[in-house]
């Protein structure tokens, strides 16, 4: 402390006047970068902090019988999903989550690199049919993973014990591959199409169109208000097959504990009305991602160093069929 008697040097009182003139100089040039220079740039960014995409699920149009029996149909799930549209750091986080939803957490940042190039409005599914506990786990920590959110999809629900497997084929997340491909091309990661059978060659008839909502989060990523716009999702066409359950049936119970196969077909039109192959397969295996440990389990292993073509493999490739068993709604003939 200065006595009374002290007083402060005039070059120290000049340094202090021209160190209080620099702090309010940068003070001001801030304020005018923020409000003047880059104002546009970060009302963007407040703007996309406050508003995010949803993306609702479009489901997949319902496989019927030549009597409009359903085949197969949908069953509502929820999946777990990495929100890219922040500024968070996912890789630091991806230990937490893949622990709350019992993952390999190499499995969560490999999904986050594979996805590193993609836009950030596309999100990451992480988890399909996540368990009630694991969805527990995603409301818990709203706060502390805001990036962090479930979507309600659609799953397929196939017939029990491979009834025609070989004939409806299943579904698979999309792959890199097939993204080369046409009539894939304009498909993202992540998307589920048909990977064999009718759901793979009618796949464009079956594939519905996602739709999407805009809401407003607040900063710890939680929806409030209502939605501020929304595009409905346009469900997937009903497919009718040529296909005669009751029939079908009769076949399977035929060949059941024998390998081979049983076609029947109409010899005025064509028509296949039922098909049958053995071994065969559970298509419901498929519609949620499944472990290289499950493939194993269920038989779906390598045979005779040929992959899955070996002649007692229930995904043997079989002879392609000339006359597709399928009718679209509303046709008279087959297609």
């Amino acid at each position: 402390m200065f006595g009374r008697d002290e007083k402060l040097s005039p070059v120290r009182l000049t340094a202090v006047q021209y160190v209080i003139l620099v702090i309010f100089l940068l003070l001001a040039y801030g304020l005018w970068r923020l409000q003047v220079s880059q104002s546009d740039y970060y009302s963007a960014a407040a703007e996309k902090n406050r508003i995010r995409n949803v993306p609702i699920l479009a489901p997949r149009g319902k496989i019927l019988d030549r009597s409009g029996r359903t085949i197969v149909d949908n069953y509502r799930s929820l999946t777990a999903l990495l929100l890219r549209d922040s500024t968070r750091d996912l890789n630091a986080d991806a230990g937490l989550i893949a622990q709350g939803l019992h993952m390999d957490p190499k499995e969560v940042r490999d999904k986050i690199r594979h996805f590193a190039a993609m836009p950030q409005f596309q999100p990451i599914y992480l988890k399909e049919d996540i368990t009630p506990d694991e969805e527990a786990f995603v409301e818990a920590h709203r706060s502390e993973l805001p990036e962090l959110d479930t979507i309600m999809a659609y799953r397929r629900l196939y017939p029990r014990k491979g009834f025609m497997a070989h004939l409806i084929g299943y579904v698979g997340e999309v792959s890199e591959d097939m993204l080369n491909q046409p009539g894939f091309e304009l498909y993202d990661p992540g998307d589920v199409v048909g990977k064999s059978g009718v759901e793979l060659q009618y796949n464009s008839v079956l594939m519905g169109k996602n739709g999407s909502r805009q809401v407003v989060v607040n900063s710890h990523g939680r929806e409030v208000g209502k939605p501020l716009d929304e595009k409905p999702a346009e469900p997937g066409k009903a497919l009718k097959l040529t296909v005669d359950v009751d029939l079908q049936i009769a076949g399977e119970e035929a060949i059941e504990g024998k390998n081979g196969a049983i076609i029947a077909m109409d010899p005025h039109t064509g028509e296949i009305l039922a098909m049958v192959s053995r071994p065969t397969f559970d298509p419901n295996d498929f519609a949620v991602r499944i472990s290289r440990g499950e493939w194993n389990h269920h038989g779906y292993r390598r045979v005779a160093g040929r992959g899955c073509t070996g002649p007692k493999s229930p995904l043997q490739r079989r002879r392609r069929v000339l006359w597709p068993p399928v009718r679209l709604l509303g046709e008279d003939r087959p297609r």
